[in-house]
């Protein structure tokens, strides 16, 4: 009796698992089209930010002469 009590508790645990990398999963699914156009914002500024210091040293260099 006793061996089939923990049975059942080794097999709940099993299937607890999998239904959570299961949630987990579908979860990554739906956030990841949103995290891909955070980088590409992210990376759109930065070359942005970059574009502008370059800018600003153009200046500096021209001011001096």
């Amino acid at each position: 009796m006793g061996n089939v009590i923990l049975g059942l508790l080794l097999v709940g645990y099993i299937v607890v698992t999998i239904v959570n990398l299961v949630i987990e999963v579908k979860r990554d699914k739906e956030t990841r089209p949103l995290r891909i156009r955070e980088s590409r914002s992210q990376m759109y500024l930065a070359f942005e930010l970059a574009r502008f210091n370059k800018n600003i040293e153009k200046a500096r260099e021209e001011a001096e002469k």
